[in-house]
């Protein structure tokens, strides 16, 4: 971050310049070029970042590799907090689709997103940028969380951090912090 204005009405971050673009972009137009290692590399910062917003109290509630920034150096930053929750405020957007959590997995008490949402979502950005494609990509939104909400997921055959996903997806892992660790073990056991 470059710099921050609050004018009492809206609050703006400025980053630096991401000449890459956006991650979803990027895998779409080199996919046949990424390597694992760089795979790997973006999957580590992506729940990096998600771990320290979550340790100051931020969630991101529309993570997904569109909101996910590529600087000249090919590394990763989170962007596109205008719908974030910040230290349990509800959030003013919500993921969709295929990186949302299915609204019959949350307490019914639980309005919007949480640590439990994000971490879903950050499951379904594992996947993509693993696979350079959206899990159920080019199926309806409504479909996707119809197929989640019933516990199908697309194939993981041959993924990589595969038991990461999964494990995201099935809401098994309580924090980012817990992600990364299992990113940790995954890649000592490949």
């Amino acid at each position: 971050m470059l710099d921050f204005c609050d004018d009492g009405d809206d609050a703006f971050l400025a980053i630096e310049y991401m000449p890459n673009g956006s991650l979803a972009t990027y895998l779409r137009k080199n996919e046949a070029t990424i390597t694992t290692e760089l795979r790997t590399r973006w999957i580590r910062q992506t729940v990096e970042g998600v771990a320290l917003l979550h340790a100051n109290g931020v969630i991101h509630a529309d993570l997904k590799p569109t909101n996910l920034l590529l600087d000249g150096d090919l590394n990763l930053r989170i962007a596109d907090f205008g719908g974030c929750s910040l230290l349990g405020q509800p959030p003013y957007i919500l993921e969709s689709g295929p990186f949302y959590l299915p609204a019959a997995w949350r307490d019914k008490d639980e309005l919007g997103c949480n640590a439990a949402t994000d971490l879903f979502a950050l499951g379904s950005c594992i996947f993509q940028i693993a696979t350079g494609r959206q899990p159920y990509d080019g199926m309806e939104d409504g479909d996707v969380e119809k197929k989640f909400a019933s516990r199908e997921f697309p194939s993981l055959d041959g993924v990589l951090f595969a038991g990461v996903v999964r494990r995201c997806w099935l809401s098994e892992l309580e924090s980012a912090e817990a992600v990364l660790d299992a990113l940790t073990l995954e890649a000592k056991n490949s």
